[in-house]
Order: C-alpha cells, then structure tokens, then sequence
C-alpha cells in the first residue's frame, strides 16, 4: 500500500487536539466543506485513499492497472488499510486523547483505526460515524466488486460508451464525485480503489473498541446500526435523521450534523 500522503491539513488554526477525518473514496471536496463548516475549535486533517495506487505490494509501477484487465486485484482489507494511517496520524500527534471521524467507508476505516490506536495503548477520545455502510454484507471476489463498480458509473450517468475519459470526469465533476485536483488519468484507478474497499468492507466484522462512538445514521438503517455498533462500541451516542436515501449528502448538508459535531468536540 504505497502511493501519496494519505494525512493533509484541512483547518490549520485552532486550540486543543485535532479532529482526524477519514473521507470517503468519493466524495471527498463535499466531504472537506462540511468539515470546515462544523467550527469546532480544533485544528482538523483529513485522511483519505484518494492518491492509493490501487495495486497490491510490489505490483509493478509501470503498468497502469485500471487499463490492464489481467492486473492483480487490489485486495487489503480494512485493518491494513486503516494501518496505513497509523504513521502519518502519530507524526501529527505523538499523543493522545485522539478524536477521529469518518464519513461513508472512512467511518468504517476510523472505527478500525481506533481499535489500532487502543491495541497500542493510545487514548481515544472519541470516533463520530457519520453514515457508515451496512454492515456486514457478503464478501465480494475483487472482480466482480469491479464490474459492479463500473457498470454503476455507466447507469449513474448514462454512459454509451463514445465517451472519453475527460468527458466522464466532467460528468462525474459536475455530481460533486472526487476533489478538485482528480484528472482523467486518475479515473480507473479510483475505480480499483472503489473496487478495494467494497471487497474489504464486504470481510469487515467490527471488533469490541473501548471508546465512544458517536453515530449518525438514517432512521431507516437504524435498527441494525445500533445492534451492531452497540456490541462494538463501549458507549454508543446515535442520532438519528429521516433521510431515506442511501447517498450521505444530504445529511452532511444537516446543520444538524455541524450542532452535533461542534457538542460533542468543541474545544
């Protein structure tokens, strides 16, 4: 699991320790606003997938995976991708208590990364997730996570075929998919790492993790969120919202969600 930093600076300014937010593996602009909007005091970096390679360990780098249909799947699971941010987060802060968040897959990915921090005997203040997937599901072989990923992209946004790779990306721009600085060349790569994560989520059973979890979740998944993340988590907090759909937009756009984030870690 190679490629750019994982960790950047989202809201250099503030007091007391930071909020680390995992994003998800689409959204992630959408995602880095709201985040900026809950003013909560504290400096906040963001964690993301955003510039993973999409390849397994020693896949070689010249080949462009997403345009090799024989290329080895992308296949880490949710512990190891969550270990990756482990190094890059403790060169921020060496120390606890750490507050982490997560939105979508990163919710998922921050609850890991808590579980890590406390295996290592680190204080954990607490994890907001925020939408995370239903969970478990049926694992999924990498292939067909793959074409399920793309055959979605070409139902979402009706896709013939004629199109070239910056059309796509203008289509997918346009629906708030990927951060500012994605380029065409980046488009089956994140595809892969789409890919991944649903083959990695679709193996995932949360662990027992003795912090608090904050959860904010649609009032229609609300059942199964509280029996699951209640055998996992030492102290659930849910906050339900009537939403109905399974995209996370609208409820990030909730000021609800920003009274919630600012209650809970307003220094």
């Amino acid at each position: 699991m190679h490629g750019g930093p994982a960790l950047t600076v989202l809201v250099a300014d503030g007091a007391g320790e930071p909020l680390f937010l995992v994003l998800s593996e689409q959204f992630s602009d959408l995602e880095r606003e709201a985040a900026r909007g809950w003013e909560t005091g504290r400096p906040v970096y963001t964690l993301s997938l955003e510039h993973d390679p999409g390849t397994n360990p020693g896949a070689s780098p010249g080949v462009d995976p997403g345009a090799d249909p024989a290329a080895e799947p992308w296949t880490a699971t949710v512990p190891e991708l969550a270990e990756r941010f482990v190094g890059e987060l403790l060169a921020v802060q060496p120390a606890g208590p750490y507050h982490l968040a997560g939105v979508g897959s990163g919710a998922v990915l921050a609850f890991e990364l808590a579980r890590q921090l406390r295996a290592h005997a680190r204080e954990v203040g607490r994890v907001v997730l925020i939408k995370p997937p239903a969970l478990p599901g049926s694992p999924v072989d990498f292939d067909l996570a793959l074409r399920r990923r793309l055959a979605l992209v070409v139902k979402r946004f009706g896709l013939g075929g004629e199109e070239d790779a910056e059309q796509v990306l203008a289509l997918l721009s346009r629906e708030g998919w990927y951060g500012a600085d994605t380029g065409a060349a980046d488009l089956a790569r994140l595809q892969r790492v789409a890919a991944g994560l649903a083959w990695a989520l679709s193996r995932y059973r949360p662990g027992a993790c003795d912090v608090p979890v904050v959860l904010l979740q649609d009032e229609k998944e609300a059942d199964a969120a509280e029996l699951l993340w209640g055998r996992a988590a030492a102290d659930l907090r849910p906050h339900w919202f009537d939403y109905g759909v399974e995209w996370f937009g609208p409820l990030l756009a909730d000021p609800r969600v920003a009274d919630v984030m600012k209650a809970e870690l307003l220094t």
